[in-house]
């Protein structure tokens, strides 16, 4: 509970910073620029993924870990990000040309010394979350972020030049890797690669294989419009993603971060592991459902209002995208009971489906363009890929399905009525402003609220548990 006061502390910040550099940077820069960054995403990303090994949760996972096998297994990452690394910087023409831009190549040369950068983070960061040094990691995302969206910020205000965004991520990785390693007090020793690293390899292998199956579920959407469409469609849909769902990763990994250690060492206890998992669970659900409501109905005035007129076509986009994150904010919290369980098979089962059936789906939306493929994504997700999924996750192992039901369908009875009310009140309402905004966000929060009392398991959970022990953790934190 302290973990979960800390970080929600911190994760405030950190959303709030990340809409404000959203909006600052959208009205310093223009769509194209943020196309040319979309289209070197897909490859940083699928590097980043690959690089890491799975080292970063599998440390986290075991029970037992020796200095020597941390040191291997760091050896091991740093030496495949430099390799790969190499790989970008020798693709960088043949990405240039796919996308009948020369401006990739220049820019995938940098990323790829920001890649090594980044890995280095990766077994520090690590420990301290095993170590439950929750303070420590929130003071160095927090200064990372803020720093770097500062210095985006100012590159971005002085050039005007698309490297702002390289200049912001640069300075948040160094800040991080810097900052991890001082407050772990990590010293790589000699490696030993004996003992149980072939296990620890093959967990690690498998939530590697695993990450590069999301990597191409997430990325295969900005790749498709990229080469089918232009910069400025990809421009709107990169904006519409980036200010709706990846705000809700900056609210699911911080609470997964505090949650997986404690699930990984209550996987032998049933009734401990379903309490502490669905308590997560509600916590983030009732942060991030009603104010992604509001934002999903009201999205083509909302982007009018914060980046100006020339977003509104991306309105659209984000309003389907925001349907999504509806429940790809509970789908993703699979990752947390499959890690802590140790189950590498169904961690690549759930992922390579998952891949599946999202890039049918983008097939299938892209002669629509970007509306047609964000609309396809958010229904195959709700018919097809989340009852699929589940059933995988529950079918063996402390969490059952009955449990997950009855932490998720209250939820889901609250975003029904509060999310009818609003679509009624839509038609009859004027463009809302800042303040009517604020308003209905409110007014969306306690009409989940409202809903959820009249779950008595809700009651318990969201009342009782944060006024015995978060409230005061809270308290203390502040003071």
């Amino acid at each position: 509970m302290r973990g979960l006061a800390v970080t929600s502390l911190a994760q405030v910040w950190l959303v709030c910073l990340n809409l404000l550099s959203g909006i600052v940077m959208a009205r310093l820069l223009v769509p194209q620029d943020f196309g040319l960054v979309a289209m070197v995403a897909p490859s940083i990303a699928l590097v980043s993924l690959v690089q890491d090994m799975g080292v970063h949760l599998t440390v986290i996972q075991r029970s037992e870990i020796s200095q020597r096998q941390i040191s291997a297994m760091f050896a091991t990452s740093a030496l495949v990000s430099v390799a790969l690394a190499l790989v970008l910087v020798a693709s960088a023409p043949l990405q240039a040309e796919f996308y009948s831009e020369p401006r990739v190549s220049s820019l995938l040369v940098a990323f790829s010394g920001l890649v090594v950068l980044w890995n280095l983070q990766s077994i520090p960061m690590a420990l301290l979350v095993r170590q439950m040094n929750f303070v420590a990691a929130a003071r160095i995302e927090v200064a990372a972020n803020t720093l770097g969206f500062v210095a985006g910020a100012g590159f971005a205000a002085v050039t005007g030049s698309y490297w702002a965004l390289f200049v912001a991520m640069a300075t948040t990785a160094l800040i991080n890797s810097s900052g991890a390693w001082i407050a772990s007090g990590f010293t790589p020793h000699r490696p030993s690669f004996e003992g149980e690293m072939r296990s620890l390899l093959g967990l690690g292998s498998s939530l590697t294989l695993g990450s590069i199956f999301n990597y191409v579920e997430r990325n295969a959407d900005i790749a498709l419009i990229g080469r089918f469409r232009d910069a400025v469609e990809l421009g709107y849909y990169s904006r519409a993603y980036t200010l709706l769902l990846m705000p809700l990763r900056q609210i699911r990994n911080p609470i997964g971060r505090v949650i997986l250690p404690y699930l990984s060492k209550a996987r032998n206890d049933p009734a401990r592991y379903a309490y502490g998992y669905t308590t997560a669970l509600s916590v983030m659900l009732l942060l991030v459902h009603p104010a992604l409501l509001v934002l999903s109905v009201f999205a083509e005035d909302v982007f009018t209002l914060l980046l100006g007129p020339q977003w509104r076509p991306a309105g659209e986009v984000f309003f389907w995208l925001g349907i999504a994150g509806m429940h790809q904010i509970l789908t993703s919290t699979v990752g947390w009971v499959l890690t802590s369980q140790g189950r590498g098979r169904d961690i690549v089962l759930t992922s390579g489906l998952g891949w599946l059936i999202s890039v049918t789906a983008f097939v299938i939306g892209l002669p629509d363009g970007a509306v047609g493929i964000a609309r396809a994504y958010a229904i195959s997700d709700i018919v097809v890929k989340m009852p699929l999924i589940w059933w995988i996750a529950t079918r063996r192992g402390p969490l059952s399905l009955a449990d997950f039901a009855a932490s998720m369908l209250p939820h889901l009875a609250a975003l029904l009525v509060v999310g009818g009310v609003f679509f009624n009140l839509r038609p009859a309402l004027p463009a809302p402003g800042v303040g009517g905004i604020g308003v209905l966000t409110l007014a969306s929060y306690l009409g989940c609220l409202a809903v959820l009392g009249l779950f008595p398991a809700k009651r318990a959970v969201l009342a009782g548990e944060f006024r015995k022990r978060a409230l005061p953790m809270i308290r203390r934190v502040l003071a």
